[in-house]
């Protein structure tokens, strides 16, 4: 056999093999979906994530006409969850409920993750946003955001706050707060919201920040206070609590949200796939039920966007906790 028909058949047998590979793929996007959809979720069972994965998962099976299963792997960062996302098939038979950490904050601060989000990543769908409270101790003689940033300056090194874990979205936006207003403070890691709303409780530490739906149970108790939160104007999910706008600290609106939430797959998820999970993600954050879960028990801003926007509103975020990363003081 001379040298040009042995090329010729290894180039057929690659194009063959090419197009072989193609095939499948091609036909499991056009018929999309045929087999039921898996969504990891980082989180254990019964967090916001979790809630907010099996509400979206329940109305995708009802659209799409094929089960939907949530399957929970929590762990450090969400890297169970995030490894198995990033191995699977680009197909649209592996997705991930997302939320700010994954995409943004612990990529931002951690060099040492084994994913690039914008890299490893298909953004499909932002679903949600919420905002944060600043709480304070009962004990603490303030009663608004800029009387607790006078009483830290007047009594430097005598107050404390808690966050959620160091280099989390309370870390983060605290000590963005600490940088654009002068406010001065000590910071006390615990490992949840629940932990900061308990050592408020406790006076343990004098002021923290957490998700507007972990604070409203101990508000309505009256066992912390609320000086503010960290949207513009004050949000319906807190009558009465002034936003940073109204209380004249514009500088720290860079905060908003607290966290998103959305749906992602892997990487190299076909275009009609990604469109198809889109338009299904929209369409269920429209429906009344799903609103009043989502906004009346959850206390969530319901939003709807494209890939390209929720990609775009991601990057954003990682840009501001990569900066607000360089003030943490470990």
């Amino acid at each position: 056999m001379n040298k040009f028909r042995r090329a010729s058949l290894l180039y057929c047998g690659c194009a063959a093999l090419t197009v072989a590979a193609w095939q499948p793929i091609h036909a499991v996007a056009a018929d999309y979906p045929s087999r039921p959809i898996k969504i990891l979720a980082g989180i254990a069972p019964g967090g916001t994530v979790d809630i907010m994965a099996r509400l979206y998962g329940q109305q995708l099976s009802m659209l799409l006409g094929t089960p939907v299963v949530v399957e929970n792997k929590p762990g450090a960062y969400q890297v169970p969850a995030i490894r198995a996302l990033i191995s699977a098939p680009p197909d649209g038979y592996t997705l991930f409920f997302t939320n700010a950490s994954a995409v943004a904050l612990a990529p931002a601060t951690n060099a040492d993750l084994p994913y690039n989000p914008f890299k490893d990543f298909s953004f499909i769908a932002q679903i949600a946003n919420t905002s944060s409270v600043l709480l304070v101790s009962p004990e603490l003689p303030v009663k608004s955001m800029r009387e607790l940033i006078s009483y830290s300056r007047a009594n430097p090194g005598k107050i404390s706050y808690a966050s959620s874990g160091l280099g989390t979205a309370s870390n983060l936006k605290i000590e963005y707060l600490k940088g654009a207003t002068g406010l001065d403070a000590t910071h006390i890691p615990y490992k949840a919201d629940v932990d900061v709303i308990r050592a408020l409780q406790g006076n343990t530490v004098q002021f923290g920040m957490v998700p507007v739906q972990t604070a409203k149970g101990a508000l309505s108790t009256g066992t912390v206070r609320a000086v503010g939160v960290t949207s513009p104007a004050s949000t319906k999910h807190l009558p009465g609590v002034p936003g940073t706008s109204e209380m004249g600290i514009k500088a720290i609106e860079v905060m908003e949200p607290y966290s998103f939430y959305g749906l992602i797959g892997p990487a190299g998820l076909p275009r009609n796939v990604v469109d198809k999970l889109n338009a299904a993600i929209n369409k269920i954050s429209a429906m009344p039920e799903v609103q009043t879960r989502m906004v009346d028990i959850l206390a969530m801003d319901v939003v709807t966007t494209t890939p390209e926007q929720f990609r775009k509103n991601g990057q954003a975020e990682f840009n501001k906790a990569k900066e607000a990363s360089k003030l943490i003081k470990p």
